[in-house]
Parts: C-alpha cells; structure tokens; sequence
C-alpha cells in the first residue's frame, strides 16, 4: 500500500486571514461614546464620595470652648516699642512679690513683638494666661494689639469679667488707655463676660 506525504505547509499551524485579527482587534475597543460614558461615571463616583464627606464633616459637631477667655484689640497712636516697653514694666509692677492688691501678674516672655504672662488669683487657684502682640500700623505709624487672657482652667464660661479687668488693669496702670489715639474694640462674643466687667467703673 503506498501513502501520500503532506505538503510540508500543511504542517504548520493555520493563522486566521488580517481581516479577521483586524476585526478581534477592533470588538475589544471601546466606542467613544462608552469611554465617555465610564469617564462620566468615574466623575460623578467621585463626586458623591466628596459630597458625602462635606456632609459628614458637617454633622460633626465643633467642640465648644470649656475655658473662659477674653480677646479685644487696642489700637494706638504711639509706637509699638514704646507700647509693649510700658506694659512689660506694668507686668513687673505687677508681681506678686510687691504685696499690691493686683500684684498677681508674672511675666513668662517679653519682645518687642509680643509678650506672654500669667495671671493667678489671690487664692492660688486659678490661672490666667495673657499674651499681646504687636503689629506697627503703616499709615498711621502707631500700633495694633491683640490682647488675650484666657483661663488655664476648666471654669464657667461667664467668668463675671475676670479675663476682661486682667487686660484692663494693666492698660489702665500703665497709663496706655488715657493715652491719645487710643481705641478699643470687643463685644460678648469676642469676651466673654464683658458686660460684666466692674473694672471700668
């Protein structure tokens, strides 16, 4: 019996014709309009987890403040060098180891650009910290404070005006609040207790 040898390509593993790999190819790519599609959807994915973010941090309550504090602003006609020198010799006026009646003030830091003190009641018990800073107003050439007293304290927030008369008791010594341009500005909001305050009488 004689056999036929095959041809020596029909061996070889067939490919598919171009057109049908050009085809394939073309099956696996996205139209324009789905890749926009996916995109837009991405977009508004991403855009939902932001929203719900923003909603969440809003639901979030703020922590309300536990300690007593007073914040106003003094603006006056003379320089801030000469305006921080007075009211860190008042401070030292002010030490307890004079025996005054508001000798309660000790000084922590003093620069021509800010100072930090503290202030403690008669008693020991309750802690007041003060700080200042100064800021030269260029049109006018004097000087700009931003004073603060805050209670160290977990104490009522209606402190009767406490941290307000720490402030006031050492612009007033001093005499920088009959000084000329001298202004003041604060409420409620920005001192608690300062309707309250008996040290202005």
């Amino acid at each position: 019996m004689c056999f036929k040898r095959p041809a020596a390509d029909s061996l070889l593993p067939t490919q598919p014709p171009a057109s049908s790999l050009h085809q394939a190819a073309s099956t696996k790519q996205l139209p324009p309009s789905n890749l926009h599609q996916a995109t837009s959807t991405g977009t508004m994915k991403t855009l939902l987890l932001l929203a719900g973010l923003v909603v969440f941090s809003a639901a979030v309550p703020i922590p309300v403040p536990y300690h007593a504090f007073c914040r106003t602003l003094w603006l006056f006609s003379a320089p801030c060098v000469e305006v921080s020198t007075k009211v860190v010799q008042q401070i030292q006026s002010f030490n307890p180891m004079f025996g005054c009646p508001k000798c309660h003030y000790t000084l922590v830091s003093g620069t021509p650009v800010g100072i930090n003190a503290n202030h403690t009641s008669a008693d020991g018990l309750q802690v007041e910290n003060i700080t200042f800073t100064f800021s030269p107003t260029v049109l006018t050439g004097g000087c700009r404070v931003a004073a603060q007293s805050m209670s160290l304290g977990f104490t009522s927030l209606l402190d009767n005006g406490l941290n307000y008369c720490n402030l006031y008791d050492l612009l007033s010594a001093s005499g920088l609040a009959s000084g000329p341009g001298f202004m003041e500005m604060t409420n409620e909001w920005a001192c608690l207790g300062y309707g309250l305050a008996t040290c202005k009488n």
